[in-house]
């Protein structure tokens, strides 16, 4: 074979494989792109989408607690006992939403409003908003279990899980009430402890 045609020959075999390598490189950065775009995207949608987690905190406290009372009554023990409710919204996204009503329902459908807002209540990432108010009485049923919600400006209503009285709790109200000593302390071999009791705090969720 003649010098010429080979030559000829290795050079269009050399064109073919950088035509060949030149292709599969475009490939793939077409595909690598591809895999981008689309982890953008899902990314984008997880910033933008709303990741509110609402909870109730309980704890038992005397219905009045300002110093004058105090000095009035003689002491905090003498004071009487309540229970109440704290709804708690907390943002777990990455994105500010707006609320526009708190509200708890009963386990048989009787709601009531907690708070609302007007306007409405702006809460950033990584922040909570949250309404204290006493434990209703009739006809809400609280001991049966209850829920709360937060309703978003846009008409997003987001719920908590289903949450139930703490019964050390409703213990220490009845306690303290049942004594009836509304205007002096009790003898010192009776005394009860002047805190406000609390049950466990609900954790944040963790953070993506």
């Amino acid at each position: 074979m003649e010098p010429a045609v080979i030559v000829s020959l290795a050079t269009g075999g050399i064109a073919a494989l950088i035509g060949l390598h030149a292709g599969w490189v475009s490939r793939r950065a077409l595909n690598v792109s591809k895999k981008t775009l689309a982890w953008q995207q899902k990314r984008d949608e997880e910033r933008s989408e709303t990741r509110l987690v609402v909870w109730f905190n309980h704890e038992a406290r005397p219905i009045l607690t300002e110093p004058a009372a105090t000095v009035l009554l003689g002491c905090v023990s003498a004071l009487p006992m309540d229970y109440w409710l704290t709804i708690v919204v907390y943002n777990a996204g990455e994105t500010t939403d707006y609320i526009s009503d708190l509200f708890m329902e009963d386990v048989k459908g009787l709601g009531r409003h907690v708070k609302q807002f007007q306007p409405d209540q702006a809460i950033r990432p990584r922040e909570r908003v949250t309404s204290s108010f006493l434990l209703p009485g009739d006809p809400f049923d609280t001991a049966a279990g209850f829920i709360g919600r937060a309703v978003l400006a846009g008409g997003v209503v987001v719920e908590s899980a289903t949450e139930h009285l703490e019964p050390f709790l409703l213990e220490a109200v009845k306690a303290r009430n049942s004594q009836g000593r509304l205007d002096a302390p009790p003898p010192e071999d009776e005394q009860m402890p002047d805190v406000t009791l609390l049950s466990p705090e609900r954790p944040e969720p963790p953070q993506r």
